[in-house]
């Protein structure tokens, strides 16, 4: 009895630990959306400060913080010239530079992408609230205990 306890008592501390560690990735990532320079949603032109390739247009679609270099970057999706979005393999990462300069995309968009933009738009914004308004824990509880459940049952 007296080891069962122990084990139930080691288990809650993990989760604890990972549901600390899980609301600080949260606000890490909410803290990236809120001081990065482009958006989710935002659509961008990105060229190469000395080079001749074309300019690249492009949707962000997230914004991540890389801890081991210590910088933004955007997810993004490709962007054809009318404003389409790639269909095979546009997603990329694009990471601000002194080597390439990253501007705002002034140019209409087909209704498709405006459509995509404004979902990426309103996921971001639901995230932020959601870590700055939220305050409960129970569902990070849920979220962390399913992901150890999947992980036990799937390696």
């Amino acid at each position: 009895a007296l080891n069962n306890l122990k084990w139930m008592r080691l288990q809650a501390a993990w989760e604890l630990q990972a549901v600390g560690e899980q609301v600080l990735r949260d606000l890490k990532h909410a803290q990236v959306l809120h001081y990065s320079d482009f958006f989710p949603g935002d659509c961008i032109e990105v060229t190469l400060v000395e080079g001749t390739r074309p300019i690249e247009r492009f949707l962000v679609v997230d914004v991540s913080h890389s801890a081991r270099t210590r910088s933004i970057h955007y997810d993004v999706w490709q962007l054809t010239k009318a404003g389409k979005l790639f269909e095979r393999g546009g997603q990329s990462t694009v990471c601000p530079s002194r080597y390439i300069s990253i501007r705002p995309l002034k140019m209409r968009l087909p209704e498709e992408t405006e459509r995509v933009a404004d979902n990426c738009r309103a996921t971001a914004k639901a995230f932020i609230e959601g870590c700055r308004d939220k305050g409960d824990l129970a569902t990070l509880v849920k979220e962390v205990r399913a992901r150890r459940e999947r992980n036990r049952l799937y390696g």
